[in-house]
């Protein structure tokens, strides 16, 4: 077989790839099957009206050649009508065309609405094609054809290492182009380039084009696999940056259940109503009841003097403690752990407001009743649940988010040794005071 068969072949199978990759989408919106639209739960999924053009492409590789430049034309005007909707506002309603789409879908700013991205390659790809079709002069057609080819390619491929590297979620605020589109576009173009240079080159491209599609080969597995490492790397980075998250929010569980003990024990001793007040404080902040103070995981209340101003203002998120740590991304069985500690130091709260109701008393009593609040609050079985270390001995043991399974294969990338920093097999330390 030589070479023009060879490309031609290609060309096809790429043709064929096209029309099966947006069929099985079509399908997909069809009969609501997310892994037919995204393949993967969060990722951005393909437009139906995306779909549509891809099959209207690989029909423009498949059939004779008038047919080809209608459909070809076709998919580059579904392109140019998005790119109008982007630029101008308009909405000639082929959004939601086919199927519907709800709003609030990942990555996507308008339902229904390919990524600007998309329709460029779209556009790109269509005028390639009307070039081939209408130019008498097949060398300078091909050429241009190759060139828009490459351009929708690089595009492709920029898209992809935007999405495993840099995590990009589109450009400019607007919808992303979602991963199948941009590998179903790599290799339309490495088609449509391969088959113009052959129409442009003819013969001559014979030596040329094994050596250059070897080199580009090369680049690209380097490139993938370039691209892999940045990912793990920022996988690492996530990982570890999500177990110092989670740490900061089991020590500020730790943290509150200090400062109340600390705060319920000084109001007994003293009276002074600010130390109640702090009490309750902390319950709202932690229950979400109340704003919690900016950079809360930094000493706080220990910097608040009685009668002076709070030492940082409050910011204006209001958010339970226990939805912070299920928005961190903790375990159902960690989270579990977690919100039993909670439910443990809550439940010393009902005895320490009866202490404080026993230092609110007057009369002849009001002595007595103040040195029994004193006992109660130093001893069993409230003491063995208060303090700085006895009352988070009430709490239930948890350990941090492990960051192993994104290491063997950063590790393996690196070539270098698993470090004890980065990839320990021993146990994980544990939460200070959550023991």
């Amino acid at each position: 077989m030589n070479n023009q068969a060879r490309n031609q072949t290609w060309t096809r199978f790429a043709g064929l790839l096209t029309v099966m990759v947006g069929g099985l989408v079509l399908a997909g919106w069809a009969i609501d099957i997310d892994v037919l639209k995204s393949i993967r739960p969060g990722w951005v999924s393909m437009k139906a009206n995306a779909a549509l053009a891809f099959v209207l492409t690989g029909l423009a590789l498949l059939l004779p050649a008038r047919l080809a430049l209608l459909c070809g034309l076709l998919s580059g005007l579904l392109g140019l009508l998005t790119l109008n909707e982007y630029d101008f506002g308009w909405d000639p309603g082929i959004d939601q065309w086919l199927y519907s789409e709800a709003s609030g879908a990942v990555g996507t700013s308008h339902p229904g609405r390919m990524a600007p991205d998309t329709a460029l390659c779209f556009v790109l790809l269509a005028a390639g094609s009307g070039i081939a079709g209408v130019s008498r002069n097949l060398r300078r057609a091909s050429v241009a054809r190759a060139i828009l080819g490459l351009l929708e390619t690089a595009l492709a491929l920029t898209v992809l290492a935007a999405n495993f590297t840099l995590a990009i979620d589109g450009w400019w605020g607007v919808t992303s182009m979602a991963v199948p589109t941009a590998v179903v576009f790599a290799a339309l173009g490495a088609a449509v380039v391969l088959g113009s240079w052959q129409d442009a080159l003819g013969s001559r491209l014979t030596p040329f084009s094994r050596h250059l599609w070897q080199m580009l080969a090369c680049v690209g597995a380097l490139a993938v696999a370039f691209t892999l490492y940045v990912r793990s790397e920022q996988q690492m980075i996530r990982a570890h940056e999500l177990r110092h998250r989670s740490y900061l929010l089991a020590d500020e569980l730790r943290q509150s259940g200090d400062d109340l003990t600390r705060m319920v024990r000084t109001y007994a001793a003293t009276g002074q109503l600010v130390f109640k007040q702090r009490f309750q404080y902390i319950l709202d902040i932690r229950d979400g009841k109340r704003q919690r103070p900016e950079n809360y995981s930094r000493p706080y209340l220990d910097l608040w003097l009685p009668g002076g101003p709070a030492p940082r203002p409050d910011s204006p998120q209001v958010t339970p403690l226990l939805e912070l740590m299920r928005q961190a991304g903790f375990s159902q069985e960690e989270f579990d752990k977690l919100a039993e500690a909670k439910a443990n130091s809550d439940a010393l709260t009902i005895p320490e407001f009866e202490a404080m109701k026993l230092v609110e008393s007057v009369g002849p009593l009001a002595e007595a009743n103040r040195r029994r609040s004193l006992r109660m609050l130093y001893s069993d079985p409230i003491a063995s649940c208060s303090g700085p270390t006895g009352r988070t001995r009430c709490m239930t043991r948890r350990a941090p988010l492990r960051t192993r399974p994104g290491c063997p294969r950063l590790i393996a990338m690196r070539f270098v040794r698993r470090t004890p920093s980065e990839c320990s097999d021993s146990e994980p330390d544990r939460q200070p005071g959550l023991s």
